[in-house]
């Protein structure tokens, strides 16, 4: 063979080989995406990785590709997207309790809680965290507790069995800061209140100065009469959140939702210690919460913190101030 044949034949045989060579492995594409989705670019890591599905290599296993990228979907508030990946690996793999446990998450972000419930149930029968399960459980029977359509037998019975789901959480785990501050709130919503404000002050000394533990800290106090110290937690979570950025849509939301929770019930506390000026200065920043022109949703709680600004604003147009001469 002459020197010119055997340099042609080795150059054939690169480029057959170069695209084996420098096709990415599982692995290798699994890293980039979550690399892409610590900086915040879920978009471009939903895209790498749905480009794989749709070309999988042939001894690909495409489970960590489905529930990576329903973990993408549910940090990007898209709860329906999710699901058709987790709904993917439980007809797969029945038997997987982390995707029972996820596919319990998006149904709660779809609102659907009795379907939340038996999907954190089924990933307990597979050996889930049970402390973690039972608390998700409660949180879900608190949700179905507060829907407007529930009957006030049903609140009371779906209230009883978050309390005890949630009790049962916290016995497991006494560290657990989601399941104490639910069964602060159920105990809240049972009218409980003293005990809800201590179950909040637990919740709290778990993890220091959160704006969503501090603003019911401070409705608890108002719910008490007790002004001063409601005011100065919500206005510490609502200067939290001002100040703070979120970092996924979902933060967007929730953040949007305690704030106008926060100042709005600080504007009840300004108008029974007199400050009105303090209070219209509250109510307007609901206002603006409320009727953002960049937010293309709302949520119940905005919509409840701009009615009860309304309402307040009202009130406070139909008070004369405090060093108005009487009529003669």
């Amino acid at each position: 063979m002459t020197m010119r044949r055997s340099i042609r034949l080795v150059a054939c045989l690169v480029a057959l080989l170069a695209p084996t060579a420098s096709a990415e492995s599982l692995e290798e594409l699994l890293a980039r995406a979550e690399a892409t989705s610590a900086t915040g670019r879920f978009d471009e890591a939903v895209a790498i990785l749905q480009a794989r599905l749709e070309k999988p290599e042939p001894d690909d296993n495409l489970v960590p590709v489905h529930g990576t990228l329903g973990d993408l979907y549910l940090e990007m508030a898209k709860p329906e997207k999710a699901l058709e990946h987790f709904d993917w690996i439980a007809a797969e793999h029945p038997r997987y309790a982390r995707t029972h446990y996820k596919r319990g998450l998006a149904l709660e972000q779809l609102a659907r809680f009795l379907e939340a419930i038996d999907a954190y149930a089924l990933a307990g029968e597979q050996y889930y965290d049970e402390g973690e399960i039972r608390g998700r459980i409660g949180f879900n029977y608190t949700l179905l507790a507060n829907l407007p359509e529930t009957s006030a037998a049903d609140r009371r019975r779906y209230g009883e069995l978050a309390r005890k789901s949630l009790t049962r959480a916290v016995q497991l785990d006494p560290r657990n800061h989601s399941a104490m501050g639910n069964l602060a709130d159920i105990t809240f919503n049972l009218g409980e209140f003293q005990l809800a404000l201590d179950y909040y002050k637990r919740t709290d000394q778990m993890e220091p100065s959160r704006p969503m533990t501090l603003a019911r800290i401070g409705s608890t106090h108002l719910k008490m009469g007790q002004h001063e110290p409601a005011l100065e937690n919500l206005l510490r979570a609502a200067k939290i959140l001002e100040e703070s950025k979120p970092r996924t849509q979902a933060d967007v939301y929730v953040y949007r939702d305690v704030e106008a929770f926060s100042r709005v019930r600080a504007a009840e506390c300004l108008i029974a210690l007199n400050l009105s000026t303090e209070a219209r200065n509250e109510i307007s920043r609901v206002l603006e919460i409320a009727n953002c022109p960049n937010c293309t949703t709302s949520s119940r709680e905005v919509d409840r913190s701009k009615s009860r600004a309304e309402e307040l604003l009202l009130q406070l147009d139909a008070t004369p101030p405090a060093n108005a001469e009487p009529a003669r």
